[in-house]
């Protein structure tokens, strides 16, 4: 295949995806907004504007270059961006978790910005033969601090990126193992550290041991799923939307989805991240080992990685863990970064052919 040809299949599977949560946000989120938001714009028109100023922002960087030198700058914008959520009256609190800031009504979420500058740093790490102790510095900083908010989500997704970085980067497997052994224990202990997580991990094993409380979700998901069939009930016609599936719009839209179009329409979603994740691959296979190869993995890992978690707890083959499924989940900061982690995949491929050519 030609990169040419990876990079439609990329860019075509990325509207794709987008163009099918625009649709069934207006599905999702239309009773549920009625109720509690009824007086607001409407979520699909919200999202509609972030999709616009994605693809702009899209069809600006995709040219650009991304020099070597500005990734830890990045870095500590994303880490000065995590810091900000807690200044107070710039810092917003959303279901107990203070990871969101807000600027002229307009509301943000900083860690998903700082896992993309984290990510990148890492890859410049990994080319340069650096430490495994300073990968881990570099990684632990802002993964200390998405767990302080607590964002236990952007956590995880950011150790299995960089865990992913180890691995391509051709990490020893003696070290790797004390890597994830490390990174195990440290999970275990944060989930152990609050009770809620413990929680979510006890529903996921029965969640009918507490059907109204913490299984609650899981669930209203599978009662959503299970019914549908091939072809789901039609659009607009989910059960679940009214009121029993809480926030349908957000990290449980797939199970509205297939209530709604069936089991036809999930597998095609899933068959869309197929191509965007074997898309991405391709690009970075293109390239020989260094920091645009390395950065190319890591940005396709961690968006494919996020979209197997979510689909995952959808179909209570994991434990709920408050994931967005990427590009279509209802989310104005998600879906910017989901376009612009595109673009930078298109722009480090760009950089490294030009690279690679100069060293020539």
């Amino acid at each position: 295949m030609h990169p040419r040809h990876a990079i439609r299949l990329l860019v075509g599977s990325t509207c794709g995806l987008s163009l099918i949560g625009l649709v069934y946000i207006a599905s999702a989120a239309s009773y549920w907004s009625s109720i509690h938001y009824p007086d607001q714009v409407p979520f699909y028109l919200k999202q509609l504007l972030y999709l616009v100023i994605g693809i702009s922002v899209f069809l600006w960087m995709q040219r650009q270059r991304i020099p070597v030198a500005i990734i830890p700058f990045l870095y500590i914008i994303g880490l000065v961006g995590l810091l900000t959520v807690w200044i107070p009256g710039l810092g917003v609190v959303r279901n107990g978790a203070r990871g969101w800031i807000a600027l002229a009504g307009i509301h943000f979420q900083p860690a998903e910005l700082a896992k993309l500058s984290t990510l990148l740093f890492v890859a410049k790490l990994v080319a340069e033969k650096r430490s495994l102790l300073m990968q881990l510095a570099v990684v632990g900083i802002p993964g200390t601090l998405f767990m302080l908010q607590p964002d236990f989500g952007s956590t995880f997704l950011l150790l299995a990126g960089f865990g992913c970085l180890l691995y391509v980067g051709g990490i020893s497997f003696k070290l790797l193992g004390v890597a994830a052994i490390v990174g195990g224990v440290s999970f275990a202990a944060l989930i152990l550290s609050a009770p809620y997580r413990l929680q979510r991990i006890t529903a996921f094993l029965d969640p009918w041991k507490d059907p109204l409380g913490t299984g609650f979700q899981a669930i209203q998901s599978l009662l959503a799923i299970g019914p549908a069939g091939w072809m789901g009930w039609g659009f607009s016609e989910s059960r679940q939307k009214l009121l029993y599936l809480p926030e349908p719009q957000n990290d449980f839209i797939f199970a509205l989805i297939v209530e709604e179009s069936g089991f036809f329409l999930g597998l095609l979603i899933c068959i869309l991240y197929g191509v965007w994740g074997y898309s991405g691959f391709f690009l970075a296979s293109t390239l020989r080992p260094s920091f645009y190869g390395y950065a190319i993995v890591s940005l396709v890992s961690v968006l494919l990685i996020q979209a197997f978690v979510n689909l995952g707890v959808v179909t209570g083959v994991l434990p709920v863990t408050g994931v967005t499924l990427p590009f279509i989940s209802y989310g104005g900061t998600s879906l910017v970064i989901c376009w612009i982690l595109t673009a930078m995949i298109i722009a480090l491929y760009g950089s490294g052919k030009e690279a690679e050519e100069w060293k020539k």
